[in-house]
């Protein structure tokens, strides 16, 4: 706590919530004005800036924490991070239904490493409506990217499935195992079109299976099966404008995937949030604290807070880790 707020001597918990509820609150009046549209100015603009860095590489996934009202009850928090090619990552964190300024409030977070308009930026998420639309109108020069791993996780769900349908019908379990390999390959080579031909393809065999009724009593979980196809060729139909050539990237030791942020996520979302001993939270408490994390998580927790009390302890840089995450 003596990395956050300037303890000297036991002080009642209460009052320690109270003065922290107060920064963080100060701190969400700065945040500025919303817009739909950030990526504006001249289209000369551009020529007369300095040579931008290297790609910047953004990552975006979602958690869950348990809401104050009903412990079975959730509510969604979305966190990142952002990497520079020449400058230190930083993270962010904020309740998405809570907070009516996410879109500035995640591109003052890529300013704040100095993001410039011509500069390219790659966009990696699972393909989640509310986290695609954040990353809109932000940058002329970014690229979206659907992540690799959600896409294997999706495939993995559909091929157990196929070797249970192998046990009571081994001649379309195997085709439908088949069409599965021929439809990884061709995204992971970037073969979006190709790719939902197969697709539509699995739907064939199952509706095959299915109007055929010595085969389909044999096989009780063909309906989720069912399930599993359709919102896979959804999911894939709806994002295959955001599918690359992965094999490609990864040759070239590129990101192809949000694992990056998936650290982040369970890092930010501690124990406390959503894991062993985890609190409820309202939504407005969940967001301020997390704002708080995650500045001190970047190491500017101690910026802010001298702007308010000038006389607080002498600068000094936090670079240790473990001291990082025992303050945070």
């Amino acid at each position: 706590m003596k990395e956050v707020l300037p303890v000297a001597e036991t002080i009642n918990a209460t009052t320690i919530q109270n003065h922290l509820y107060e920064l963080a609150s100060a701190q969400e009046q700065e945040v500025g004005e919303e817009q739909w549209m950030y990526d504006c100015g001249s289209i000369n603009q551009p020529q007369a800036l300095p040579r931008p860095e290297r790609t910047m590489v953004v990552g975006i996934d979602g958690g869950y924490v348990r809401a104050w009202k009903d412990k079975k009850s959730i509510f969604e928090v979305i966190a990142g991070k952002s990497i520079p090619a020449e400058k230190p990552a930083k993270c962010f964190a904020f309740v998405g239904s809570y907070d009516l300024k996410s879109k500035r409030r995640f591109y003052n977070h890529l300013v704040s490493q100095r993001m410039q308009p011509h500069q390219q930026l790659e966009f990696f998420s699972d393909g989640a409506d509310n986290l695609r639309n954040l990353q809109t109108y932000l940058n002329a020069e970014s690229t979206h990217i659907l992540d690799w791993f959600h896409i294997t996780m999706k495939l993995t769900v559909l091929h157990q499935c196929a070797l249970g349908l192998i046990k009571v019908d081994e001649k379309r379990g195997k085709a439908f195992q088949h069409l599965l390999t021929r439809i990884k390959w061709n995204l992971w080579h970037g073969n979006a079109v190709r790719a939902i031909e197969h697709c539509y393809d699995l739907d064939f065999y199952l509706t095959d299976h299915l109007e055929d009724e010595g085969q389909k009593k044999k096989y009780d979980k063909i309906k989720p099966f069912q399930t599993y196809v359709t919102d896979f060729d959804k999911y894939i139909i709806n994002n295959q404008n955001f599918i690359v050539n992965y094999a490609q990237r990864y040759n070239y030791g590129e990101v192809i995937s949000t694992s990056f942020v998936e650290s982040t996520v369970n890092y930010v979302i501690a124990k406390r949030f959503s894991k062993k001993q985890s609190m409820q939270w309202t939504k407005k408490g969940a967001h301020l604290l997390l704002q708080v994390r995650t500045k001190v998580l970047n190491n500017e927790w101690e910026d802010i807070f001298r702007k308010i009390y000038p006389d607080f302890r002498s600068i000094k840089s936090v670079k240790d880790p473990d001291v990082i995450q025992e303050a945070a």
